[in-house]
């Protein structure tokens, strides 16, 4: 079960501020408790952990056509990368997108405005969850 083997890692890690541990854990919640004092909390830590993450999520960015050479912490190419391997987890979640959204305020965007999402994510990149 992709569920226990998450559990297990984000327990045995409990320091570890990436990006992959802080929104995974806050997605892991929203999927088991919904919207929660808890699960707001990891989403805010999730925040602390990578502003850019958001943007991807919400469709307010596309992801790059190629991965980026190089990751630096708390930047936009570590929040490109995070959301090549997971946004899928995000939107096949029901209820994830606007929970985000509305933690954080932010707009929908209209369909005519908003960017095109593409099909196909960076294929170097690996989801964390499943």
């Amino acid at each position: 079960d992709r569920r226990a083997e998450l559990t297990e890692l984000l327990a045995r890690y409990p320091e570890d501020d990436s990006p992959e541990m802080r929104y995974s854990a806050a997605l892991l919640a929203f999927r088991e408790e919904g919207d929660t004092a808890r699960s707001r909390k990891l989403l805010r830590a999730a925040k602390r952990s990578n502003k850019h993450v958001l943007n991807y999520l919400v469709g307010g960015k596309t992801l790059p056509d190629e991965p980026p050479d190089f990751i630096s912490p708390g930047r936009d190419d570590e929040a490109s990368a995070y959301a090549a391997g997971n946004l899928r987890n995000w939107t096949e979640t029901d209820g994830a997108i606007p929970w985000v959204r509305q933690v954080f305020k932010m707009k929908v965007l209209e369909p005519s405005k908003a960017k095109k999402r593409p099909s196909a994510v960076m294929r170097s990149a690996r989801p964390t969850m499943a």
